[in-house]
């Protein structure tokens, strides 16, 4: 990316800047979205057989595949923004580099992203148990506090895939970096994901009903399969998250500056030997 873009953007700016790097690395992206969605592709082609008839030992299989497929979503997901960084920085975006790179902190990746869910979902648990207690009228304006915390807790926390890949800290430390990155952005960050999640929803769902209609006679087949189709746009999420990460690092510390003096580092002329 030219150096005259390192610079604060607004959502409008993010999201045409997220279409030109999935644009220019399309290929490379979309394969990590799609070994991201190949475990749900699978699970929705094998639904079927955990229903067929009622087996405790069933539904445990079931939860154990649904969390791996959880796990290995994240660690895709988090390659995808590891290669939205590359891009974003003036390379090219490469699976196979981003997917070294994140193996080797993968139990931070993990560990983060537990540590987010638990976080993020605290609130609602401590407002159910409330609820549970106290009358109707005020279990009501519990829960949909809790809900409201749940959403400023959920995008405040929302860089930590980029900030556990693109830096060198652990688990806390990613949390508690998107933490302080992202305050005071809660609107622009609410924005720019309203905004790419509509952009989502119209590209999977187009899809989606094209594959309905195409395998109309097999609906397991038609709904395993049209999950790929979240899978196409998915890189945009991805790489909507980076950006957001790098535009709150150059709002707050000012990262537009060192990657300039970077660039123009590197492209001096170097000395004649004497």
């Amino acid at each position: 990316m030219e150096t005259n873009q390192y610079r604060p953007r607004s959502v409008s700016e993010l999201i045409d800047a997220a279409i030109r790097i999935v644009r220019n690395n399309f290929a490379g992206m979309l394969t990590l979205a799609v070994a991201a969605y190949l475990p749900l592709v699978a699970w929705f082609a094998a639904m079927p057989l955990f229903f067929q008839e009622e087996d405790p030992a069933r539904i445990v299989v079931m939860l154990i595949l649904v969390a791996a497929a959880g796990l290995w979503f994240l660690v895709f997901d988090a390659m995808i923004v590891h290669a939205a960084g590359e891009a974003y920085l003036g390379d090219t975006a490469s699976p196979a580099r981003s997917a070294r790179h994140v193996l080797g902190r993968v139990l931070s990746v993990i560990g983060a992203s537990f540590l987010r869910v638990a976080v993020i979902f605290l609130p609602a648990v401590g407002a159910g148990v409330a609820a549970a207690i106290v009358p109707g009228p005020i279990a009501a304006i519990l829960i949909i506090a809790a809900i409201a915390v749940v959403m400023v807790v959920f995008f405040r926390l929302i860089l930590i895939p980029a900030t556990v890949v693109l830096e060198d800290g652990g688990s806390v430390a990613g949390l508690s970096r998107s933490w302080a990155l992202t305050e005071g952005g809660l609107w622009h960050i609410f924005k720019a994901f309203m905004l790419i999640y509509l952009i989502m929803s119209a590209i999977g769902l187009v899809f989606y009903g094209v594959i309905m209609l195409v395998l109309a006679g097999n609906p397991v087949a038609a709904t395993a399969l049209g999950q790929l189709g979240f899978a196409l746009p998915h890189p945009l999420y991805s790489t909507v998250t980076t950006l957001l990460y790098y535009d709150f690092r150059i709002r707050k510390e000012g990262y537009d500056i060192e990657l300039m003096a970077q660039a123009i580092t590197s492209e001096a002329p170097r000395p004649a030997r004497t």
